[in-house]
């Protein structure tokens, strides 16, 4: 089983989540208000200020759609600092797990959402993974992040091509299964992501 240092390469292939999301809000205060401290590394005040703007545009399920993207990653760069302390890292992946869920609740067809949670499943599943006592529930997230990622590429051919997004949906996959030990299945995905099977590092 995978440690933290196998999806390093990974994570090069994972979206960023793009920078136009954080436009066209009502509530352009808050989001600039996060942006300003997500720029000086204050993680949890950028979170504030999306919260703040999730509650004044409740009624706006775009908006809502958006601000809940931008807040699961916000929860996902979080985890990733917290991986060391696996209990409260977990935790974190939790609340970006609920955030992405709030957007593919109102939009099932979000594949940035999907990407989103997809990620963050594989991220609980490999803390749970590597401890003999939860090894059952690793394999649960692991799942639920191939599904995720499968939900994605699936709201892909509903709506269209998206080459950035379906490429970091098959890597992402492709990934999962190296951790599992399905590597045949891992270089399939990493074939349909465009990755060359001679730099796969896992």
């Amino acid at each position: 089983m995978g440690e933290i240092g196998d999806i390093i390469y990974i994570l090069r292939y994972i979206l960023k989540i793009p920078s136009e999301i954080k436009k066209g809000f009502d509530a352009k205060d808050s989001i600039i208000l996060a942006d300003r401290y997500y720029q000086k590394g204050v993680i949890d005040l950028a979170l504030v200020s999306i919260n703040n703007a999730i509650e004044k545009n409740k009624d706006d399920n775009d908006a809502l759609s958006r601000l809940n993207i931008l807040k699961g990653d916000l929860l996902t760069e979080k985890g990733m600092k917290f991986y060391q302390s696996k209990v409260e890292c977990a935790k974190i992946f939790e609340k970006s797990i609920e955030a992405f869920d709030e957007v593919t609740k109102l939009d099932p067809l979000d594949s940035v959402a999907w990407l989103g949670k997809s990620f963050s499943y594989m991220m609980v599943g490999l803390i749970y993974a590597n401890n003999e006592k939860n090894e059952l529930k690793g394999s649960y997230y692991f799942n639920q992040s191939i599904y995720s990622a499968d939900a994605g590429l699936g709201s892909i051919e509903e709506k269209g091509p998206n080459a950035k997004v379906e490429s970091s949906l098959w890597g992402l996959k492709g990934g999962v299964y190296y951790l599992i030990g399905e590597d045949e299945k891992g270089d399939k995905c990493f074939e349909k992501a465009g990755i060359p099977k001679t730099e796969i590092k896992v």
